[in-house]
């Protein structure tokens, strides 16, 4: 009786210890930037947090005959939109560090340090901000703006690059000015976009 108990109890706790959270996948997402094709896989976990694989193929590779380029993205989101226009933000990072416009120098040895993507509404606008620190580490950092009026989708369409330019010493200072910026820009155009 004693042995079929210990049996039993030793199942139960086996059982127990293999059980593992299942991951649900979302909606995988392809784009095209820069002639790049980028691919986001997005995939919540049982705590609701949604993450993404990311791929990128150059201009001259076929997707259906090669992997890709696996990149490292370990941010999360709460949502699977936000987490596929974080995926496709940091993608697109990759490509613009990765080539060079027709005619332009090559870049410095370092490249700037993407920070962490910020997604925000304002107005029914979807907009994110992408700090960049500079690669020289002396503590500067700029920051690239898009923003997508209501009735476009960061998932399937681009977003409108503003022209951002100011400079702040710390992360969240140059996120703090370039969502003003971003705001002005979308007050400014609410009218155009209805």
């Amino acid at each position: 009786m004693i042995r079929l108990l210990s049996v039993a109890l030793a199942a139960v706790i086996l059982s127990g210890c293999t059980t593992a959270s299942q991951a649900r996948a979302g909606r995988p997402v392809t784009s095209q930037y820069r002639g790049w094709t980028l691919a986001v896989t997005p995939s919540s976990s049982d705590s609701g947090a949604w993450r993404a694989r990311v791929r990128a193929w150059p201009t001259d590779v076929d997707p259906r005959s090669h992997g890709g380029i696996a990149l490292r993205f370990t941010e999360s989101a709460a949502s699977e939109r936000a987490i596929v226009a974080a995926a496709l933000a940091f993608a697109r990072s990759y490509v613009d560090g990765s080539t060079l416009e027709p005619g332009a120098a090559a870049p410095a040895a370092s490249e700037p340090r993407p920070g962490r993507a910020v997604i925000g509404e304002h107005h029914g606008w979807t907009l994110r901000i992408t700090p960049l620190a500079s690669a020289s580490g002396d503590g500067e950092w700029r920051a690239g703006v898009e923003v997508w009026p209501p009735d476009r989708s960061p998932e399937s369409h681009s977003g409108i690059h503003l022209r951002f330019t100011d400079v702040a010493s710390d992360e969240k200072s140059i996120v703090e000015s370039a969502m003003r910026s971003a705001r002005r820009y979308i007050d400014a155009s609410r009218t155009q976009h209805r």
